[in-house]
């Protein structure tokens, strides 16, 4: 199965790209910060249009939080392949790069 990682992808333009990447085949972990609820509703549409997404709550400017998610959708989905980023959605960019990075 292909693995994304769709940063900011619960709401917004993050979620019209998760949308989108799921609509092409394969899993979409969608990473949000705080509004669980938003993101669990989020979840259950796309899941309800029949598609495969989940939602996962990281702060990405805090390395260990970027890594441990990383981890946990890698460990629950398989190996990421497509990570994709909403610069603005945190400070720390090569935090994010260096997890997607980790085996």
């Amino acid at each position: 199965m292909s693995v994304s990682v769709v940063t900011g992808g619960t709401r917004g333009i993050g979620a019209a790209i998760s949308r989108r990447v799921a609509s092409d085949g394969g899993h979409v972990a969608a990473v949000y910060h705080a509004d669980e609820r938003a993101a669990q509703k989020f979840v259950t549409d796309a899941k309800a249009d029949g598609l495969d997404i989940s939602a996962h709550r990281a702060e990405l400017a805090d390395a260990g939080a970027c890594t441990a998610v990383m981890a946990e959708i890698a460990e629950t989905f398989g190996p990421v392949r497509h990570p994709l980023c909403q610069p603005h959605q945190y400070r720390r960019r090569d935090v994010f790069r260096r997890a997607i990075l980790t085996p």
